[in-house]
């Protein structure tokens, strides 16, 4: 072990406490309760959930699912379809497709938007 350093703490980042080296933390996976719970929840660390996908998506081949990423920024469904859509690979659809869903989803959002500026006036 080397001498006490600061080291980040969900709630304080100036705590100080022992620490490992660099190396000793990559060879044992250590990373602080906090950030793993952080991790679990967002579907990072492996489980059987997240493991596999349901459809021909792509998905679960990847460390960080579209899931991961709504839940972090808090997404609405909007914003969380185009998310979705430009993460996945799907070989029933092509790049195109993907991308002509998200402008039509971008239309519908910006109609409903509108809609909304209309009636708050």
């Amino acid at each position: 072990m080397s001498n006490s350093t600061y080291i980040e703490d969900e709630d304080d980042y100036q705590v100080k406490t022992p620490r490992k080296t660099r190396e000793e933390v990559r060879e044992t996976r250590e990373i602080p309760s906090w950030l793993y719970d952080k991790l679990d929840k967002l579907g990072i660390i492996p489980n059987v959930v997240r493991g596999n996908n349901v459809g021909a998506s792509d998905y679960s081949q990847h460390v960080i699912q579209p899931w991961a990423i709504w839940q972090e920024y808090d997404l609405n469904p909007w914003d969380a379809d185009i998310v979705k859509r430009v993460l996945r690979h799907k070989a029933t659809d092509t790049r195109k497709m993907d991308y002509e869903k998200i402008i039509h989803i971008c239309q519908e959002r910006i109609r409903q938007m509108e809609i909304d500026i209309h009636a708050n006036e």
